[in-house]
């Protein structure tokens, strides 16, 4: 899953020029041959993670790593060097436009075990975070959400935290504050249903879409979508729509796609 050969190293990464893609999503990104690094370099404003902690520490990985090593860590594949960008690229991930960034961690195991040394393990990196205090937000050049095994009730009752949510549809009806949860996200079957051949979906399914679009734009969040067909006449109809986020496992196809778009 990971890189045989070397890392390059963070200095050969220049990301000073780069326009943020504010409707990528870079799906399952720690199974690219080089995490974090070939994602962010086309831009993706969302980059996610599948993260398991094991014996109190954090590893990246889809599924439960047998043989957990540190170049294998949230920390090591992703913390650290975004904090090495944030330090060396003028207090910025990406210089040009200065936007927040959005790392999307993917919890595979226990919500609240994982989310309070999740709480520990980011407080070397409070400068370039993302902050809440009493529904208040600061933005900063790093915002990180929580998806998977989602510790709720956690985040919406703190007072403050640097951790946020990636919501879903039925969390709709508690409403909940959308400087905690900035972000709506489904399984694009469970709206359309699933197509071999990716056809256009039905003029019903599109109305019934549409409704979700509106519901969750008139709470001022964010409207993603995964799984979807990766085809860029789905991707038009979608984007056309509505959808504000696509999540795909084809970077560089998806990154194609919206920069001539």
């Amino acid at each position: 899953m990971f890189p045989k050969n070397e890392k390059p190293p963070l200095s050969s990464f220049d990301f000073s020029k780069i326009q943020p893609l504010k409707n990528a999503f870079a799906h399952n990104d720690e199974q690219f041959n080089y995490p974090l690094l070939d994602s962010l370099k086309l831009g993706f404003n969302y980059i996610e993670a599948d993260i398991h902690l094991i014996k109190n520490e954090i590893y990246v990985s889809h599924r439960k790593p047998f043989f957990p090593t540190k170049n294998n860590t949230l920390t090591n594949l992703y913390l650290e060097p975004l904090f090495y960008f944030f330090e060396n690229n003028n207090f910025s991930i990406f210089q040009k436009t200065n936007h927040t960034f959005n790392l999307v961690l993917d919890i595979k195991t226990d919500a609240d075990k994982t989310y309070e040394v999740l709480k520990k393990q980011i407080e070397p990196f409070y400068t370039m975070l993302s902050n809440f205090e009493n529904l208040l937000e600061k933005k900063n050049p790093v915002k990180i959400l929580l998806s998977g095994n989602r510790p709720v009730n956690s985040v919406i009752t703190a007072q403050k935290g640097r951790l946020f949510l990636d919501g879903r549809i039925q969390d709709l009806k508690q409403n909940h504050s959308p400087i905690l949860m900035p972000m709506i996200s489904e399984n694009y079957s469970k709206i359309f249903g699933y197509s071999f051949f990716s056809k256009i979906p039905s003029k019903k399914k599109m109305n019934n879409f549409r409704k979700i679009v509106e519901e969750i734009h008139a709470q001022n969040k964010l409207f993603r979508l995964w799984n979807i067909p990766e085809k860029e006449h789905v991707w038009t109809l979608l984007l056309n729509n509505g959808l504000d986020i696509i999540s795909t496992d084809q970077i560089n196809k998806l990154s194609s796609f919206l920069n001539k778009n």
